[in-house]
């Protein structure tokens, strides 16, 4: 089928956007023959909103050019639906665009499942099946990021109840997952979509006072730049801010007024190496005092093994606190892309970061359904802590692990024979929750075996586990456990 005057604007478009930030060869053919057959295979197809069917792929495969995403990526979101909503065959997608791609739309492809199946355990099912492929190709968790944020930004069209249950499905389980994979700037743009949907009254006008207060904090910040670039010159000073909803979520979260967050507005310094950042934050709190216990030093200990850059809050030139960020060019590009941009290198540090995103992926799998959705959740704006071994190994835990979470964060053997800990020289009892950048040593015994009650004092989803597969192939029971966040008692 012959493309229109206006389909041919949009393939012009797409392939424009993809040279602009795809600094790699780009394989136009590939995106061209994608974007035909996905034009031809949604013909005479409309969504909710009226409009061709084909905008919805061609949106998705526009924002993963945005993103940078190379060729295959691209044409994988083209064809996305294609499996799923038209005539077209795995075997004839298989034979015009080879296995990768064909496997990669395979991965995104809704299955069978039980009719009686709720829509909740659905989603979840679909979801661990992305993820099963992603692991092999985590191109395929990328596109599905990308079609759930052009989904969230049109679900107004959808009728009321299916259109919160899925904007609270992507705020649940999508938004932690592209947190999880250091796509920082997706994340926020989920985050936005979805909060204007189901906060529609307290989002909007939130979102007036960040402005506000970016407006005011900007000025702060410009007067900063102004001081420091005498003092650090060969550095770049940016303007830099998280998501509206980021910021809300931390605003309700810890129940504060908007003006005592930080985020609304950061100043982000970029050095030329991981030295310079050191040399910028001295001389950053040599001129500005720095707020105390605002520290955060994630080039030294990353954060989610991906995520690294200076943290500071200082006093700006008014007497308000000011966040700084100090990262190199490449800590910033990972920031704001994550797994995208670990994709796109192809070196051997980027691909052993890849290889830790695509073990995270393999241990979700091997959760239960219970502890699949939580697992997926539960990173998202959760308080993190680090915790230090005796040789000065740091661990990142969530904030309320205890010495047991530790124990088997470290490795399953050491958390069934752990009978007790000691934290930074003295005895520490293994249910108790562990202090920030504390150093912790656990106490073994050979004979120690999981008991039921430890299932009450572990939090993290690995530790849970252990403990409920020793105790299973002992046959035993847990005792009932009060969930905080759920009304129903947990067994085994």
């Amino acid at each position: 089928m012959r493309l229109g005057r206006e389909y041919k604007k949009m393939l012009s478009l797409l392939l424009e956007a993809v040279h602009k930030h795809w600094r790699k060869k780009t394989d136009s053919a590939l995106i061209r023959k994608a974007f035909i057959a996905s034009h031809d295979a949604h013909f005479g197809q409309f969504r909710k909103s009226t409009e061709p069917y084909f905008y919805h792929p061609y949106e998705v495969a526009r924002t993963a050019a945005e993103y940078g995403c190379d060729s295959k990526t691209i044409a994988g979101c083209l064809l996305h639906d294609c499996l799923e909503d038209t005539l077209l065959t795995e075997k004839e997608l298989r034979k015009k665009f080879g296995k990768d791609i064909a496997s990669i739309v395979v991965g995104l492809t809704k299955f069978a499942v039980h009719e009686r199946m709720r829509r909740d355990e659905r989603q979840r099912e679909y979801l661990r099946r992305a993820i099963e492929f992603s692991v092999r190709d985590p191109r395929v968790v990328i596109i599905k990021l990308f079609d759930k944020l052009h989904n969230s930004r049109t679900a107004m069209f959808l009728e009321k109840k299916k259109r919160l249950a899925f904007v609270r499905e992507v705020w649940q389980r999508y938004v932690p997952l592209a947190h999880r994979l250091g796509i920082h700037k997706l994340k926020y743009e989920l985050e936005d979509a979805v909060l204007d949907i189901l906060k529609p009254k307290e989002f909007p006008e939130l979102r007036k006072k960040i402005m506000r207060l970016r407006r005011e904090k900007s000025i702060e910040i410009k007067k900063m730049i102004s001081a420091l670039k005498p003092k650090l010159k060969g550095f770049e000073f940016r303007l830099y801010w998280k998501g509206f909803g980021t910021i809300y979520t931390k605003v309700f979260a810890g129940k504060k007024e908007v003006s005592r967050i930080y985020d609304s507005e950061i100043l982000l310094v970029l050095a030329n190496s991981e030295a310079d950042c050191y040399r910028a934050l001295g001389v950053i709190h040599s001129v500005y005092n720095p707020l105390p216990f605002k520290f955060k030093d994630f080039i030294a200990i990353p954060e989610f093994g991906i995520y690294r850059s200076l943290h500071t809050v200082v006093v700006g030139p008014s007497g308000k606190p000011v966040k700084v960020y100090i990262r190199t060019n490449e800590m910033n590009v990972v920031a704001q892309r994550g797994i995208i941009a670990l994709l796109e290198s192809g070196g051997k540090s980027a691909k052993e970061l890849l290889n830790g995103k695509i073990n995270w992926m393999k241990s979700v799998l091997e959760e239960n359904e219970e502890d699949f959705s939580e697992r997926i959740g539960m990173d998202n704006n959760s308080q993190r802590v680090f915790i230090f071994s005796p040789k000065g190994e740091a661990v990142n835990l969530l904030s309320g692990s205890t010495a047991l979470d530790y124990a088997y964060q470290i490795h399953s053997d050491l958390g069934r024979r752990a009978i007790g800990a000691k934290v930074n020289g003295k005895s520490f009892p293994l249910k108790k929750r562990l202090p920030n950048a504390c150093t912790v040593k656990i106490i073994v015994s050979a004979k120690a075996k999981p008991k039921p009650e430890m299932l009450s004092w572990a939090i993290t989803p690995k530790a849970k586990r252990e403990i409920r597969g020793a105790l299973e192939a002992r046959g035993k029971k847990a005792i009932p456990v009060s969930n905080p966040k759920s009304s129903k008692w947990k067994r085994i």
